[in-house]
């Protein structure tokens, strides 16, 4: 983990809108790092941790500051160079994001999921006819 990304984890922890949130580093590598990329949907196996950013509150009025804290969180650690979001740990389900967590192999996994399930039955996730 590079200087820049602990000092932005420190300033985030720092400017966080209550005590109620975790920033947790989950190693990563070892079996992740020995299956090739172009093997599985997974991004990113080359990264050498993931960061899972929470807020917790209890007062609705305050909401969109947290929420922007988490967001605001995410990018300080992008534009220090951690990397971006993988599955399960991503935040957002827009379609940028979506794309973004595949990249490269988000057009395989519509392809998979349209010969899979042709009529839709099974709705609501990143690779529905409507996503």
């Amino acid at each position: 983990m590079t200087e820049a990304i602990r000092t932005n984890l420190g300033r985030r922890a720092a400017s966080a809108p209550n005590e109620e949130f975790s920033v947790i580093v989950w190693p990563m590598g070892g079996a992740v790092n020995r299956v090739e990329k172009d093997e599985s949907a997974f991004r990113r196996r080359d990264a050498a941790f993931v960061c899972s950013i929470e807020a917790n509150w209890d007062d609705p009025m305050t909401n969109h500051e947290n929420i922007e804290w988490v967001r605001g969180t995410a990018e300080a650690l992008r534009d220090a160079g951690a990397g971006g979001p993988i599955p399960n740990f991503e935040g957002e389900t827009d379609a940028a994001t979506t794309s973004d967590l595949y990249g490269e192999h988000y057009e395989r996994l519509h392809e998979i999921k349209e010969t899979v399930d042709p009529e839709g039955r099974f709705v609501g996730g990143r690779f529905d006819k409507s996503g």
